[in-house]
């Protein structure tokens, strides 16, 4: 799901809205980083003959 970058907050400086870039840069990497782990492990698991668990 994409969405449409948000407008900078004019009451924000300069320091607050790179803050706020860098805190959304590590969740995104953090959702990438658990999506990459799960495909990874549901290879691994039905590459080894496991009944996967419903998630």
């Amino acid at each position: 799901m994409r969405t449409e970058p948000s407008v900078p907050d004019p009451s924000q400086t300069a320091e607050e809205r790179l803050a706020d870039l860098r805190r959304r840069r590590r969740e995104a990497a953090d959702v990438l980083a658990e999506t990459l782990l799960n495909l990874w492990l549901k290879e691994r698991r039905a590459a080894q003959g496991e009944v996967p668990n419903a998630e």
